[in-house]
C-alpha cells in the first residue's frame, strides 16, 4: 500500500501531448472546460464493493457541449480517506486515452483499478480524474468523487465484524449466567418460604379437625378411654399405699 502522502505536494505532472518533455504542466492548476461534463458508473458492481487485489471495472462517459472537439489525454483516480481528500491511501495506473469526443456528443470508455492486496477494510473515498484538450488547451474534470467499500481480503467478513460478534456473545454468556443464578436464589428462597407455610396450615389444620370432632363419637371413646386409664393407675397408687 501507497504510503500516505499530501496530494498538494504530490501534483501529477505530466507532459503536454506531442511536446518535447521540457513543455510540462502541473494538474492541479487545470481546470474543467465550460460545456463538459463527465460521469461513471459501476456496471458490474453497482454497489460498490471492492475486492482487494481484484480489477473494478468503471464506465466513463464525457458529454461534449462546447465549441470545439475534445481529445481525452489520460484517466487516473486514487483512494483517499473520507474526512480528508488531501491524504492519498492509494494512487492507481495513469490510463492514456485515445477516445476523441465532438461538439453536441458523447463519448464513453471504460477505465479499471486494483485496491492492494493489503489494503485495510473500510470506507474510503474513489476520486478519478479526465483529462483533455481542446485547441492546444489542457482541462480536467472529475468523473467520480464518491465512497466505495472495500472487504476484508479472503472474504466478506471483517475481522472488526467477526471481534464485535464475539464480545457480543460473551456478553450475552455473562449475562445468562447472572440470570441463572439469580433464578436459583428466587427459588431457594421460595422453597423456604413455603415450607413455613406448610408447617402453619398442618397445625390450623389439625386444629380445626379437633374443633369437628367435638362431641361426636370420636371424642366420647377418647374420654371414655382416658378416665379408666387414670382409675386403673388411682388403683394401682391405693393398692401400693396398702
Amino acid at each position: 500500500m501507497d504510503a500516505l502522502h499530501d496530494s498538494s505536494v504530490c501534483a501529477i505532472v505530466v507532459p503536454v501531448g506531442g511536446s518535447k518533455p521540457s513543455e510540462k504542466f502541473v494538474e492541479a492548476n487545470v481546470k474543467a472546460s465550460p460545456g463538459v461534463q463527465t460521469s461513471s458508473y459501476f456496471p458490474k458492481n453497482p454497489l460498490k464493493v471492492v475486492k482487494p487485489g481484484e480489477r473494478t471495472q468503471v464506465d466513463i462517459d464525457v458529454i461534449n457541449d462546447g465549441q470545439a472537439p475534445l481529445k481525452v489525454i489520460y484517466t487516473r483516480a486514487s483512494i483517499h480517506l473520507p474526512h480528508d481528500h488531501r491524504l492519498i491511501v492509494q494512487n492507481f495506473t495513469v490510463q492514456e486515452g485515445t477516445t476523441i469526443v465532438t461538439t453536441g456528443s458523447k463519448g464513453s470508455y471504460s477505465y479499471s483499478f486494483s485496491s492492494n492486496k493489503l489494503l485495510q477494510a473500510g470506507i474510503y473515498d474513489l476520486v478519478g480524474y479526465v483529462v483533455y484538450e481542446i485547441d492546444g488547451g489542457l482541462y480536467k474534470n472529475v468523473f467520480h468523487n464518491g465512497s466505495i467499500d472495500v472487504l476484508e481480503n479472503g472474504g466478506f467478513v471483517k475481522g472488526e465484524t467477526i471481534f464485535l460478534c464475539s464480545l457480543g456473545l460473551g456478553i450475552l454468556g455473562l449475562l445468562g449466567m447472572w440470570a441463572y443464578s439469580q433464578a436459583q436464589n428466587f427459588l431457594k428462597k421460595r422453597k423456604r418460604s413455603y415450607k413455613r407455610v406448610e408447617t402453619g396450615t398442618r397445625s390450623s389444620s389439625g386444629a380445626l379437625t379437633n374443633d369437628w370432632l367435638q362431641g361426636t363419637s370420636y371424642t366420647q371413646r377418647s374420654s371414655k378411654n382416658t378416665s379408666q386409664q387414670r382409675q386403673s393407675i388411682k388403683k394401682k397408687n391405693s393398692s401400693k399405699d396398702s
